[in-house]
Order: structure tokens, then sequence, then C-alpha cells
């Protein structure tokens, strides 16, 4: 399997100096939310790559960040995902929903490591 982050543009509304983002279309009736901000996965329909794949992120950033909210639409072994939360515990970085090392905590209250974390040797977190 693997992803890819929709690409989001910034439309400036010329007249009323509003802006909007766009981003490609993802069919309402495949879109699923695999897991969001404060530590839920869905497990009735678990895909364990996209959870290796946030546990990849706290490895590979040091422990410094994580990318969560994972949401989209997956085709033929392809996730086409949008709108994520990034938690950096290093600072105010990455909008509202980053709950910085409380939400880097939620996540690995749920997470059970599975083959593809195993296989990435990536580091059990005990919280």
């Amino acid at each position: 399997d693997t992803i890819e982050f929709i690409e989001v543009f910034l439309v400036d509304i010329q007249e009323n100096g509003d802006y909007k983002t766009l981003e490609t279309y993802l069919n309402k009736k495949m879109y699923k939310k695999w897991s969001n901000n404060a530590g839920f996965v869905n497990v009735s329909q678990y895909e364990p790559v996209l959870d290796a794949f946030s546990h990849w992120t706290h490895e590979y950033t040091k422990g410094q960040m994580i990318v969560v909210d994972l949401q989209g639409e997956k085709k033929n072994k392809k996730f086409y995902l949008t709108d994520p939360v990034i938690h950096s515990s290093t600072g105010n970085l990455f909008g509202v929903n980053n709950s910085r090392l409380k939400g880097i905590n939620r996540f690995f209250k749920t997470h059970i490591c599975n083959n593809i974390c195993e296989q990435l040797e990536l580091t059990k977190q005990n919280v």
C-alpha cells in the first residue's frame, strides 16, 4: 500500500478578499476516517499501514512530531489522505489542533504495534 496526501491550493477570492482552499474531490461514499487527533483508531476498518505510518513519523522525527487524524479514500492499494493533524512536542506549530506532547501520548495510549511497525523496527512506546 502507498500513501499520498492530497495537494491543497489556496485561492484568493478577489471580490471580497477572502481565501478558500481547494483540493481534489474525494468520493464521500468511499471516505473513511481511520484515526483522529485524540487517539481514536477505527478498529472496524483498521489499516495497519496507516497506524504504522503515524508511528514511523514519530520515530523519524526523533519523537518531536507525529502525523495523525488520517482520513480520506483508498483506491487500489493507495491511500489518498486529506486534512492531517501534526502534534509537535517542540512548539505551537501546525495550528490549533496541535496538542503537543499530550496529543503524541494519546496516540501511543491506543496504538498497538503491528507487523509493519516490527518490520520497520520502530521503538515501542510506553505511556
